[in-house]
């Protein structure tokens, strides 16, 4: 095939150039051409001209080469420097489709990875086929789970096989030969060593030692890496915790080695390896594809195999007898991590793989849920006490069973939205807002059904002890979910520093006032004894009532206080900022001109709209609560500022409390607690003084509390 001429053809083409620069001069930055043809849609969809990465046209296929295939290369004879340099070309190019490449143009570069049946030398022939049956397991995981957008992962194998017609206990055992023939090769390489220790020959012999152990240490990367996600994706094997763990570390030990050894060398391109050769793929590609493709380097790759190690303990020592509400903050916590698309479908099937409808494939979703709300607030729908009374009677078990199906698609969604990255994370909690809505109105419909069996077989004086007990437990999720999606937002710097006001007045005086109200009312209920065991006559009453107060007294006491400080944290900021903003002392950012407040509060909070309870509050609403403090007069701005000072002083107090010591933010808050109260109290000052002062907020911290500090 001839190449392609070096000028294009002149088919009456006009230089436009020039005109286009001159038209762009009239834009300023931001801005987008608006036209009846031409609207958002079509600005944010087009690509940058010229640009290797989006602009497919700009390098053109060398079509004057061949592309190579595997009867090109050998496949045979290969020195230890040869097969290290594949092994290490091919782990950049798995790190590479893991950070969302095509599979085309990384795994499927390595030419030697199209039929790897056909490699004679048995060494490099296992590497391969572990490489492949890694590739695949990832990918199974990944799929499996669906927690991924297009952008960041590309399932499809453009018709290559990925060793499927290998068990992975063959490969297992191909990799335990292979390391098994290098292991000899290096006790060979050591005795001949110790012949020669005073001959010259030793040197090179010791070089050839340092390769072995380099290829046995990429290989033991390989082996480990399988046992540990297969190991962790299915979690009821009979694999124990602690051979995982084992299993980890010499995966951590052998990433360690292989890092020492590349550490200082200069980063070799796998595509200039002679066994690389994206073309070869290329045609497997839509023609807008772009042509060209940055490789991760080893470096690099070894830094995502050590973070991913690390990651991989985590979720192997993840408590199983954690409750749901506590799984998922183990989840947030982790999610702050930045985690892969690997970890965060592996963490995903590792807790409840996809189909089972089993929490480690063992424990039913629905019977983690009754535990659940036993541990919440125990409600007599679920007390074995009343078993004999509730459970006999038809509407009850339909209502129930109705609730824990509902309960359980619910908390199934939350667990997978928790495992999406941060921004599609924020997107799927605003439509689970809707399910819980609907969560809200069976729970009211199971709470009637039953209180109204309780007080036509136990009596009026049975009554109020169903009432509202399921209710308070979806009241208290529905906050939690509401918070995140909040919080969600200040950490993805979705709000403007003019809207800080209302984030935090609807945090303290909406989401946490509810969160704390349905944690009081379960403690309440904890400590109360139920109708039927207050029925218990004799000396023996009190005593079982002093021995059932003592067991479940203060057992949501450290998330309550948690709760109340935030509350008095969100509570001080929005009365600073609006102290700030009525003193014209609050920072702005750009043009203000085309600014609705009204808008902007409408479209933050109208995924609550959805909500029966806490019901959405308008905007009008909030007008009322804060815009009659909205006023230039010092003497209400100093009173604002002394209550917001007061806030931070309760929070300081609460965080001092010996129950909060354990709690791991509580230090970090107690800095921002502090550090608050001097700035509040420094305005204050300032103010009476008439001297002005400019303020800036300090998220390095806390990611949604900011600290307050003066520019």
């Amino acid at each position: 095939m001839e190449s392609l001429p070096a000028e294009p053809p002149n088919d009456g083409w006009i230089d436009i150039t020039q005109q286009f620069k001159e038209a762009c001069r009239g834009l300023d930055v931001g801005e987008l051409v608006h036209d009846a043809n031409f609207g958002l849609f079509e600005g944010m969809s087009a690509f940058e001209m010229m640009d290797p990465k989006m602009d497919s046209g700009i390098i053109g296929l060398p079509t004057s080469q061949p592309s190579k295939a595997i009867s090109d290369l050998k496949l045979s004879g290969f020195s230890i420097l040869e097969i290290t340099s594949i092994v290490d070309g091919t782990l950049c190019c798995i790190a590479s489709w893991l950070e969302g490449g095509s599979m085309a143009q990384t795994v499927f570069a390595n030419i030697y990875l199209h039929n790897p049946v056909l490699i004679e030398d048995r060494i490099l022939k296992a590497l391969s086929l572990g490489m492949l049956k890694l590739v695949a397991i990832c990918k199974d995981c990944i799929t499996s789970t669906g927690v991924y957008e297009d952008e960041h992962f590309q399932p499809s194998t453009h018709g290559f096989q990925l060793a499927d017609t290998v068990t992975e206990l063959r490969i297992m055992g191909m990799l335990k030969e292979a390391e098994d023939e290098l292991s000899k090769r290096v006790r060979s390489m050591k005795s001949k060593l110790q012949e020669k220790v005073e001959d010259k020959s030793g040197t090179a012999i010791n070089e050839e030692l340092i390769n072995l152990n380099g290829l046995i240490a990429r290989l033991r990367i390989i082996k480990q890496f399988i046992s540990a996600i297969l190991a962790l994706k299915y979690s009821g094997n009979p694999v124990t915790e602690e051979t995982v763990k084992k299993g980890l570390d010499k995966l951590q030990e052998a990433i360690d080695i292989v890092a020492k050894e590349v550490e200082g060398k200069p980063s070799v391109d796998p595509l200039s390896l002679p066994m690389f050769d994206i073309s070869a793929t290329s045609r497997l590609l839509p023609p807008s594809f772009p042509r060209t493709v940055q490789l991760m380097t080893i470096v690099g790759t070894l830094e995502l195999l050590s973070s991913t190690c690390t990651h991989l303990q985590t979720i192997n020592s993840m408590p199983k007898k954690m409750g749901l509400l506590e799984t998922m903050d183990f989840f947030d916590n982790l999610s702050y991590d930045q985690l892969s698309i690997l970890i965060r479908s592996l963490l995903l099937y590792h807790y409840m793989p996809t189909g089972s409808g089993k929490v480690f494939n063992k424990y039913k979703l629905t019977d983690l849920i009754v535990e659940e709300l036993r541990a919440f607030n125990a409600p007599p729908s679920f007390n074995p006490a009343y078993k004999s009374t509730l459970m006999v009677v038809e509407p009850v078990q339909l209502v129930l069973n109705a609730f824990l199906g509902s309960s359980a698609h619910v908390l199934d969604n939350l667990f997978v939205a928790k495992c999406n990255t941060r921004a599609r994370q924020r997107e799927r909690l605003a439509v689970l807002l809707e399910e819980l809505g609907l969560l809200q109105s069976d729970a009211e419909r199971v709470d009637s059904v039953v209180d109204g069996v309780i007080r036509e077989k136990l009596g009026e004086r049975a009554v109020g002890h169903q009432a509202s007990s399921i209710g308070t437990w979806v009241l208290f999720l529905t906050t939690k979910t509401m918070l995140k999606y909040l919080t969600l937002g200040m950490e993805l710097q979705l709000f403007d520093v003019r809207e800080y006001c209302y984030f935090f007045w609807y945090m303290s005086e909406v989401v946490l006032l509810w969160n704390t109200s349905s944690l009081f009312r379960a403690e309440k209920s904890l400590t109360e004894p139920s109708f039927l065991e207050s029925k218990a006559g004799g000396g023996a009453k009190k005593k079982n009532k002093q021995k059932k107060t003592s067991k479940t007294a203060g057992v949501h006491q450290e998330e309550l206080l948690s709760a109340r400080c935030k509350q008095h944290i969100a509570s001080g900021l929005y009365k600073l900022l609006l102290s700030l903003k009525s003193g014209k002392m609050l920072p702005t950012t750009g043009d203000y001109t085309y600014d609705n407040e009204k808008v902007r509060y409408t479209h933050r909070f109208s995924p609550f709209a959805a909500i029966n309870f806490p019901q959405l509050v308008l905007y009008e609403s909030y007008l009322g609560a804060v815009g009659q403090k909205e006023t230039a007069e010092p003497a209400v701005i100093i009173d604002f500022f002394g209550q917001s000072y007061r806030n931070f002083e309760t929070a300081r107090n609460i965080l001092e409390m010996d129950t909060m010591k354990g709690n791991s933010e509580a230090g970090v808050l107690l800095s921002i607690a502090k550090n608050n109260m001097v700035v509040a109290k420094i305005l204050v000052d300032s103010l009476q003084k008439n001297v002005p002062r400019s303020v800036k907020f300090d998220f390095s911290s806390h990611r949604i509390f900011p600290m307050v500090k003066f520019s």
